[in-house]
């Protein structure tokens, strides 16, 4: 056991030190679709409900019953991650939505003597579970809000398992037409501890602008995203494009003040209900990510 618990303070000691990050549960910050998150998360994007994650307030625009799936294969790495969203309108300016994601670090084996022998024994490094519900209605003219309720799951070596309880209160509004303004306070909650320590939730306060143009069958977007995270003090804002002719776009996406994995390139294309999506983010420490996303509407 002595082995386990080194593990366990190695990922939660060292792990978070090489990329200068002092919040744990990484879960509530990962979801990511294809498309940069200032494109999905400042204003509601149809057949990508992403940015429920971190503004549930765009689900008050919807006006379709959607299903979204997202995942990523990780280069080298043995590790996966997926997820669903089911989102709804109730009524008129109304939505609920519903979501589950989940990951998995891949596998390890341990070594360690007890009563003189060496045992051994293959753990899942990591898994994490994290589910949501929430809801977005308008309030005023051009003004809407929502909030989210969140429930996350992490357990280490398959020995050490921690809860958190975290909730998003979001505003999204529109000025005037095309042009939409986002806030949010993000993660706020409570946790569990792993052994002796308490992983802090990335609590954050966050802002938005996206600019939408479409003209004829062209469609254009930029946005960017303000996050900061509170305990870390600490800014990380993105930078986000889309342009689309038809029924294919292109985008790409650039963070600030990261180490790595900081730019993504990718596509979307519409097929009648369905939305496709896949975007590259590369990586110089880590390993290469690819992102893969289908959106049904109806």
């Amino acid at each position: 056991m002595k082995k386990i618990i080194l593990v366990i303070y190695i990922f939660f000691s060292i792990v978070p030190q090489t990329f200068s990050q002092t919040t744990g549960w990484w879960i509530f910050r990962r979801v990511q679709s294809t498309k940069p998150k200032p494109v999905t998360a400042v204003a509601a994007v149809r057949g990508d409900l992403s940015g429920v994650f971190y503004n549930p307030s765009i689900l008050g625009t919807i006006s379709e019953k959607e299903i979204f799936f997202l995942s990523e294969v990780v280069g080298i790495g043995n590790d996966t991650f997926g997820g669903v969203l089911y989102g709804q309108p109730v009524g008129k300016f109304v939505g609920l939505s519903a979501g589950v994601v989940y990951y998995d670090a891949g596998k390890t084996t341990l070594y360690w003597i007890e009563n003189g022998k060496e045992q051994n024994k293959s753990v899942t490094i990591q898994r994490d579970i994290l589910s949501l519900i929430s809801g977005g209605k308008k309030i005023a003219t051009n003004l809407f809000a929502g909030i989210s309720l969140k429930i996350a799951n992490s357990t280490i070596v398959e020995a050490k398992t921690s809860w958190a309880v975290a909730s998003d209160i979001g505003f999204l509004y529109f000025p005037i037409q095309n042009l939409s303004l986002s806030a949010a306070i993000q993660n706020i909650g409570i946790t569990t501890k792993f052994v002796e320590k308490e992983e802090p939730l990335p609590t954050s306060i966050w802002f938005g602008s996206c600019y939408g143009l479409d003209i004829g069958k062209t469609s254009f977007a930029v946005g960017v995203d303000f996050p900061y995270i509170l305990s870390e003090q600490k800014f990380v804002p993105t930078i986000g494009v889309e342009l689309g002719i038809k029924f294919f776009a292109i985008n790409a996406g650039y963070r600030f003040n990261v180490k790595d994995a900081n730019f993504q390139i990718g596509f979307t294309t519409k097929l009648k209900n369905f939305d496709f999506g896949y975007s590259f983010v590369p990586s110089t420490y880590l390993s290469q990510t690819h992102r893969i996303n289908l959106g049904l509407r109806w």
